[in-house]
């Protein structure tokens, strides 16, 4: 990790290092180690946010938050580029937690990342997979507008 130089004057001052999560006072109670994990999120610190949210998940597997927490973790690790890590947490929010609001959003980002990585005939399935079950749902129309992309650029079959 890069450690801030001193300001001696002659350059702007260093932003400050981040904070590491183990060194965060812990708080008390689900929803306050709900919300520092996903304050981590919106401030795009996104390793740590998926610490702390794989933390939460161990502290509170029954938790109602637990859903929104795979899914976060998996979040996390998306948009960090993790896309392994990030596909297996995805594909575990649509196997623990099935009727979830969050599976059709995890089947887009499933779709996504098979796109990510080349592989379209995963991605093709896990796209019509979001468009056949959850057809009004905005998940869906973003799967259908990907699934066009992947026909216009010759990825899929029309």
């Amino acid at each position: 990790q890069d450690v801030p130089a001193a300001n001696d004057g002659t350059s702007p001052a260093a932003p400050p290092a981040p904070v590491p999560v183990a060194s965060l006072p812990p708080v008390a109670g689900e929803q306050a180690n709900y919300d520092v994990a996903f304050n981590l999120l919106k401030e795009g610190r996104y390793p740590q946010a998926a610490d702390a949210f794989g933390r939460f998940l161990q502290q509170y597997p029954s938790s109602r938050l637990a859903p929104n927490a795979q899914y976060w973790l998996a979040e996390s690790q998306y948009v960090a580029r993790n896309y392994d890590v990030a596909l297996a947490e995805f594909r575990k929010v649509v196997a623990q937690y099935p009727g979830n609001p969050k599976v059709p959003d995890a089947l887009l980002k499933i779709g996504y990342i098979h796109s990510e990585k080349q592989q379209w005939t995963e991605a093709k399935a896990a796209l019509e997979r979001v468009v056949q079950e959850y057809p009004g749902s905005g998940s869906a129309d973003l799967a259908r507008q990907r699934l066009n992309r992947l026909q216009r650029e010759g990825h899929i079959p029309g």
